[in-house]
Order: C-alpha cells, then structure tokens, then sequence
C-alpha cells in the first residue's frame, strides 16, 4: 500500500476487500503505472476466467457430475 491508502484506511469505517483478480490486477499493473511505463488514466482490461475450488465441495460435486452447464456462475446468494 502507498502512504496515503495506509493514511485513508487508518480513518475509514469501513474497508472492503476487492478480491483476488482486482487484487492481482491492480498489483500487477500499479507498478507499471507509478514507473510511467502505463500512462494514468489509461483504460485496461482484465479477461479472466476461474477453476471451480472457489465455490466449495458442493460445487465441485456438481461440475464433476454428468448433469451440469459448461460455463456458469455462482455466489449470487452471499
């Protein structure tokens, strides 16, 4: 974390915690941005696609079973 992130979150009520791929992400790339090498306020993207592990037992169960979609989401009740 920069100074000022430690500065912001040392004040704020609530702090969230973004994830893995925004984390990843942003790990990777903040580098780049602070060295110049990416121009600040250039529009990237990240196209990402997870193994199944995230979503417990039970959704291993299901996409190991022979019944299940090829693609499909999950964590919509959390």
């Amino acid at each position: 974390l920069s100074s000022e992130q430690s500065k912001a979150l040392s004040k704020s009520r609530r702090i969230s915690n973004p994830g893995c791929y925004p984390t990843g992400f942003i790990a990777l790339t903040r580098p780049l941005v602070d060295a110049g090498i990416i121009p600040v306020g250039t529009p990237l993207t990240c196209n990402a696609i997870s193994g199944y592990s995230g979503g417990g037992k039970a959704l291993m169960e299901i996409f190991e079973g022979d019944d299940h979609e090829p693609w499909g989401a999950y964590g919509y009740g959390l």
